[in-house]
């Protein structure tokens, strides 16, 4: 078993859910909680060229992922202001539970397949002598 082979894996798999998440709330014009975003002072919905949804970036380094935008005004949306509205586009702190709950199934889909093998090896007579 190669643990950092597989911390990669884990990594990879979360930020693809992850990403999936981040365009749906774009298509559904919501954020991770399910709130819809309030619509622009001209009756727009928000991001309708799809600039900040293109500028958004999911990175997997080892096993941290991060999500970032390229178009620095962003926070602005994530957060709200005086002026803007917050369109939250990805969680702060908490997880919402519908990104925990398949991030919890890619885990379990990722691990137990390799906890399997240890419980093979373990069991193996060979290996008790």
């Amino acid at each position: 078993m190669n643990i950092g082979q597989i911390q990669k894996d884990l990594a990879e798999a979360i930020a693809s859910d992850m990403e999936n998440f981040i365009d749906n709330e774009f298509i559904l014009k919501k954020d991770p909680s399910g709130k819809k975003w309030p619509i622009t002072k001209k009756g727009w919905a928000f991001d309708p060229h799809g600039t900040i949804h293109d500028s958004i970036n999911i990175k997997v380094d080892g096993n941290e992922i991060n999500i970032e935008s390229s178009k620095p005004y962003t926070i602005f949306h994530q957060d709200g202001t005086k002026y803007i509205p917050q369109r939250q586009i990805f969680p702060d702190e908490n997880l919402p539970k519908k990104w925990e709950e398949t991030i919890e199934r890619t885990i379990d889909r990722i691990l137990l397949p390799e906890l399997d093998k240890i419980g093979e090896v373990q069991n193996d007579p060979r290996n008790n002598k």
